[in-house]
């Protein structure tokens, strides 16, 4: 249980954080982009690249350029291949040592890494970015075509968001005569109850897999139980346990065996949550497993 309750409220600062309101100032031109910190990075060819974060990691591999990384940090495990790449440690505490080391000329993140990271990095002469889009699902899409900017890969970045786009068209497509199910995502549950409300990208999420989000009149991921009861949710997600590679079994298990869980009368299903919890490149591809286990019986 102690595991549990440490990979949850790992779980839950990370979207937190990912929720916030940024500094995000628009990219002015094609010779330098402003981060969401207000950093300006005058825009060059890199070859040799250190994502602080796993959205980072998945975006650089999808746009092609996995050849780039020469680091990572221990929770970037998707793709599978990028086991192979040296890790500097944690998301939040990086080893700087260790970055400096490595010899990039250019460090990404996202929201998580803290200023004293980023001060000593850029103290060693290191361009380091930060690219948070993380407060609306379209935010997706962003975070793409920037990371396409900065790292040279802008017109893989175009090809990738009209197919990811393409994908949920098709999507929505399929499931637009399914008849609409009251849904709760139970992002996390038992001592604290987190789950995807109005003011998150994965309430849009819901609505684009044609569902009904019970906790929509929610804020911050906060839901309590007696909220949960009162909605009467047709169906439970309950989201597997990010950077962890269980099956969902053990979190299904507690939520069947403890009250008032349990005794709710809807369909329970568990999503991956590394799928669902990063909002990179495979998002549409949640957006499909949610609207699955939303529809199908």
């Amino acid at each position: 249980m102690k595991r549990f309750l440490s990979v949850v409220i790992t779980m839950l600062a990370a979207l937190f954080l990912f929720g916030q309101p940024t500094m995000e100032t628009p990219v002015s031109s094609t010779e330098t982009y402003t981060d969401s910190r207000g950093t300006v990075y005058a825009i060059k060819p890199v070859s040799r690249i250190v994502s602080l974060g796993p959205t980072v990691t998945e975006g650089i591999c999808a746009l092609g350029a996995e050849d780039k990384l020469v680091g990572r940090t221990d929770f970037c495990n998707w793709p599978e291949s990028v086991s192979a790449i040296p890790s500097i440690g944690g998301i939040i505490n990086p080893s700087v040592e260790k970055i400096i080391r490595l010899q990039p000329d250019l460090v990404i993140a996202s929201s998580m890494v803290g200023d004293d990271v980023y001060q000593a990095i850029q103290n060693a002469g290191i361009p380091a970015i930060s690219i948070n889009k993380e407060g609306s699902f379209d935010g997706v899409f962003s975070f793409i075509h920037d990371l396409g900017l900065v790292i040279g890969k802008e017109k893989e970045a175009a090809a990738l968001e009209a197919t990811m786009r393409s994908q949920l068209e098709e999507i929505q497509t399929t499931y637009q005569n399914a008849p609409k199910k009251r849904v709760y995502i139970a992002v996390a549950f038992g001592p604290y109850d987190a789950t995807a409300t109005g003011d998150t990208y994965m309430d849009e999420m819901i609505t684009l897999a044609g569902g009904i989000n019970v906790a929509k009149d929610g804020k911050n991921w906060m839901f309590t139980k007696e909220q949960l009861v009162l909605a009467k949710p047709d169906v439970v997600i309950l989201m597997g346990q990010m950077n962890d590679g269980s099956d969902g079994q053990e979190i299904l298990s507690q939520w069947k065996a403890t009250k008032p869980y349990g005794d709710l009368p809807a369909k329970v299903n568990v999503i991956d949550g590394d799928l669902i919890g990063r909002q990179g490149p495979r998002l549409v591809q949640a957006v499909a497993e949610l609207a699955r286990l939303i529809h199908e019986d």
